[in-house]
């Protein structure tokens, strides 16, 4: 099971178990006006009024309600074992009220271990974003403070295992700024491949040209993919990492661009 159907496993236990806590508070507040009623009968072999009645029919319908998401709550179960997480059967025959706390349960218990899988990056991958974490504090002094609060927010969400909402903050900055390098009128050139030589001619950048030229087409390729194309984009947390990358090489050159602009 790769990230993304486990994304989609761990949205679905959520989903149960927040049917299963609404039909439990129902019950008990039907169960609790019930016994209301009943307390305040005083002949109970009288005949039971039509609030009794509907009460008792509210009740009897929760158990459809359970019905129709226990074959939800079965499919889970069987596709967590696809990543070791067994959920013991109960052997006694349980209520609708049991049935929906043992859901909530086994929810719990595969929405802990999938947010522990899919939080933890590997130690590769964190020394390679340490680093880069570094480098957005340095160059995120001389930016607008919005740039600071996507770019820790994209960190949050790859920490957090949300690499789709890592990428496509990112993808949007490098967007952002490619964008800001392309429309610069103070650089001159047609194109920004163009731009990127007037900064390297001017020694405003010195990197070997051919490198920056490759990084800027890499870049617009990536965030083609993520904003533009198909909604089946969904990278994991390596490509995410990999899209930071860019995103930091690309905001090196930004904020140069940026000094060259001032300086003229």
């Amino acid at each position: 099971m790769n990230e993304q159907q486990q994304f989609a496993l761990l949205g679905q236990c959520r989903s149960i178990k927040e049917n299963a806590l609404s039909i439990l508070k129902k019950y008990d507040d039907y169960k609790s006006s019930y016994l209301k009623i009943m307390n305040r009968r005083e002949d109970y072999s009288s005949y039971p009024s039509e609030t009794e009645y509907t009460l008792k029919n509210l009740i009897k319908n929760i158990d459809y309600e359970v019905k129709g998401i226990l074959e939800s709550h079965v499919d889970v179960v069987n596709r967590a074992k696809q990543i070791g997480i067994i959920i013991t059967p109960k052997k006694k025959k349980l209520t609708s009220e049991g049935i929906c706390r043992k859901m909530i349960i086994d929810c719990d218990t595969i929405i802990t271990t999938i947010e522990n899988i899919i939080s933890s990056l590997s130690i590769k991958q964190k020394s390679v974003l340490e680093p880069l974490q570094k480098d957005i504090n340095e160059l995120c002094k001389n930016l607008d403070t919005d740039f600071e609060m996507n770019l820790n927010k994209a960190i949050k969400n790859l920490n957090d295992g949300d690499s789709l909402g890592s990428s496509l903050i990112i993808a949007r900055i490098l967007d952002y700024m490619l964008s800001q390098l392309a429309s610069n009128k103070d650089i001159s050139g047609n194109s920004i491949t163009e731009k990127m030589k007037t900064l390297a001619d001017n020694n405003i950048i010195d990197a070997d040209i051919e490198i920056v030229t490759n990084l800027i087409i890499k870049a617009q390729k990536k965030v083609r993919n993520a904003l533009d194309h198909t909604i089946s984009y969904s990278p994991d947390s390596s490509e995410a990492i990999s899209l930071l990358g860019d995103c930091v090489s690309v905001m090196k050159i930004y904020t140069k661009a940026i000094n060259y602009k001032k300086s003229l």
